[in-house]
């Protein structure tokens, strides 16, 4: 149907929904369904969470830092709680028998730049493994933290040493001030951080298969739109 001039209706554009109307109706309700039925049998899984306090040592002072937890620093920070390297601490200290690989992804980490902390979230299938794995990676993070500080800290002492011996004059004796003050500091404990509010429990993942059926619904109707336009032409 068209207009006086020629132009083509509204109702010309609803034709090719009417035409496979049928088409879309089978759709729609097959993903809704199955969307509903996969997440109402999903098993249930649980959530814990831990916060870690990201803070400044003296080390880090003294090796160029500002002394301060940026935002840049959180994010860093936030990369390496999920890096290979703590992932397979977390293997190794709580003599898991599954890969690193396994478990590279399975947590989430925020960060809170307000308190200069990281907020780490682990799921599983059981409440205790969920609370073991986020307190795992809560400590493993310290530790691999703390002994790329360490070794940043004798990298850097050594490149004094190195320049201490070819210094003369003033130069040596700041060079000496310093080469003192590095080796004071990497004597004492390297304090990178600290867990906050260890995991002491879970909570069960609440599962919403309404919901996502809703989502699955208005996706299958959208591409059967698309489908129909597409069947016409």
């Amino acid at each position: 149907m068209r207009t006086e001039s020629g132009d083509p209706s509204p109702l010309d554009y609803l034709r090719p929904v009417w035409r496979f109307k049928w088409l879309v109706l089978i759709v729609v309700l097959a993903a809704a369904g199955g969307a509903y039925v996969h997440y109402k049998h999903k098993p249930t899984t649980y959530a814990a969470s831990t916060q870690v306090y990201v803070g400044a040592s003296t080390l880090s002072s003294l090796l160029g830092g500002s002394g301060l937890v940026s935002t840049a620093t959180l994010a860093e920070d936030a990369q390496l709680v999920g890096a290979p390297q703590v992932a397979s601490r977390v293997v190794q200290d709580l003599k898991l028998k599954v890969s690193t690989a396994a478990l590279l992804g399975s947590v989430s980490v925020t960060t809170d730049a307000a308190s200069d902390a990281l907020d780490l979230t682990t799921v599983a299938a059981q409440p205790q493994l969920a609370t073991t794995l986020v307190n795992g990676f809560a400590r493993a993070y310290l530790e691999v933290s703390t002994e790329a500080e360490q070794t940043s800290a004798q990298d850097a002492i050594n490149g004094v040493k190195r320049q201490l011996s070819k210094a003369t004059g003033s130069t040596r004796l700041a060079l000496t001030n310093s080469l003192a003050e590095l080796e004071a500091a990497a004597a004492l404990p390297v304090q990178v951080g600290q867990q906050l509010s260890p995991a002491l429990g879970a909570t069960p993942v609440a599962a919403s298969p309404v919901r996502d059926a809703i989502f699955a619904g208005a996706l299958a109707l959208l591409l059967g739109l698309i489908a129909c336009y597409m069947f016409d032409r």
